[in-house]
């Protein structure tokens, strides 16, 4: 009898650990609307983007009704600070 209880605490302790590794694998991708760059790029004409963060390639943000979204630009970062800073928009690097 011990051994099956000891039996059944061991499954399902792996069982929580594996939801707990699953869910916090999940927890950290990206967040909000995906965008295609031609996308961000219109939305950017638009004054819809309120404020960017660029990291290499990866483009994260929020619309001016404060929505995240997050987009692949250009390997040449300077061309992305070109688009913002010719629309006003806050960046950052």
């Amino acid at each position: 009898m011990k051994n099956l209880s000891r039996t059944n605490i061991i499954v399902l302790l792996l069982l929580v650990f594996c939801v707990v590794f699953l869910v916090s694998q999940n927890a950290g991708g990206p967040r909000g609307e995906s965008l295609q760059y031609s996308q961000f790029e219109q939305r950017v004409r638009d004054k819809r983007i309120g404020k960017v963060v660029v990291q290499g390639q990866q483009i994260r943000g929020e619309y001016t009704d404060e929505k995240p979204f997050y987009s692949t630009g250009p390997d040449d970062q300077a061309a992305i600070a070109k688009v913002l800073q010719e629309h006003e928009i806050a960046y950052e690097f």
